[in-house]
């Protein structure tokens, strides 16, 4: 489990990680905390440039994990805690 605000400045890389992890058979979980109401994560766009041209996408749509849960009040995070280790706990026993 990995506990951060969700800014990802090296999304190639980091991908590669999370491939290297996963080939390991090792789960990773992103909890984003997302408590900034004025500059949500869910709100913030990413820009990319195809043929010179920008081209903006939703920040997390191009996320480099793909398990990850957002979290915008941090007094719900106990109990978003416990529901991924049960989730974690149900995925290795199938």
């Amino acid at each position: 489990l990995i506990v951060a605000d969700g800014q990802v400045h090296e999304r190639g890389a980091l991908a590669a990680l999370v491939r290297g992890a996963q080939a390991k058979g090792q789960l990773i979980v992103l909890i984003i905390l997302d408590t900034n109401e004025e500059q949500s994560l869910l709100d913030q766009r990413s820009v990319s440039f195809e043929n010179g041209a920008p081209v903006f996408k939703p920040y997390l749509q191009s996320f480099p994990y793909d398990r990850y849960c957002v979290v915008r009040d941090v007094r719900a995070l106990p109990a978003v805690l416990s529901s991924i280790m049960r989730q974690c706990i149900e995925m290795s026993a199938n």
